[in-house]
């Protein structure tokens, strides 16, 4: 069985172009003790840390488009993974849906869609579901 990384050691990708809310995410990641939060403003640098190193869960603001999201997927899906994805959006629970699609259609075992604002409960609970996700996954 694989050994599993504790909380503090877990990398975690958070991409959003609006400055406070990526703030905002890393403040409440390293209150829950996340210590390895990178943060990206746009699909392309999101990229460029991807194919850097892989990482455990994925957090992106979907207001970079479709072709952003799809970008990443499509480089997530290259690196031969697709981690947890958590999407955030305040622009409504259909466009929220699409993009929970299209990280299944590309191999993600844990996809979820949080409206924005994202409260610290909320993103805790999600937090714990993707990990929850991934440790399954590594398992089998």
């Amino acid at each position: 069985m694989p050994r599993l990384r504790p909380r503090f050691a877990r990398r975690i990708l958070v991409l959003n172009d609006h400055p406070v809310e990526l703030a905002l995410f890393q403040n409440m990641l390293a209150a829950m003790g996340y210590r390895r939060v990178i943060a990206a403003s746009d699909a392309a640098a999101t990229v460029a840390a991807v194919a850097r190193q892989p990482h455990d869960v994925v957090i992106s603001d979907i207001a970079t488009g479709i072709a952003g999201s799809a970008s990443l997927l499509t480089e997530l899906r290259g690196m031969g993974r697709v981690p947890p994805v958590i999407w955030t959006s305040g622009l409504g629970e259909e466009l929220l849906q699409s993009h929970v699609r299209l990280a299944l259609e590309a191999g993600s075992a844990s996809v979820q869609a949080l409206p924005m604002p994202v409260s610290a409960a909320v993103l805790q609970a999600a937090m714990e579901t993707a990990l929850e996700s991934l440790a399954a996954s590594q398992e089998a």
